[in-house]
């Protein structure tokens, strides 16, 4: 993956979807954390779709999905999710990004 130069650029399977993940940066333990182990993840931004997705686009966040494809490019982590495994997306303009006290802003979409 690391010879790849540009990950907007990848050619998905249909019925894939390629997203940047980021992770929780609050050190507060929260109740159900006994239950899971690592990073929480945050939020992740829609990089790719594939060409036969329609419902969900580039720029789209994700709040809630699974995914066993995860992978790091150029120290950032990033997952192929299949589009059944994305419970929950919005609008990039329909999400908060300021709305978590002591959380950074993070107002663009960046590779």
């Amino acid at each position: 993956m690391d010879r790849i130069e540009d990950l907007t650029k990848i050619k998905l399977p249909q019925g894939w979807v390629l997203i940047k993940i980021h992770l929780k940066e609050s050190l507060i333990v929260t109740p159900d954390s006994k239950e899971k182990s690592g990073p929480q993840v945050d939020y992740a931004d829609v990089l790719v779709v594939a060409r036969d997705i329609e419902d969900v686009l580039p720029g789209d966040v994700v709040l809630d999905f699974r995914s066993t494809e995860g992978f790091v490019w150029r120290k950032e982590q990033y997952a192929l999710v299949p589009r059944m495994n994305i419970k929950v997306a919005v609008e990039r303009s329909n999400f908060n990004f300021d709305g978590i006290l002591g959380r950074k802003t993070k107002r663009n979409l960046t590779n």
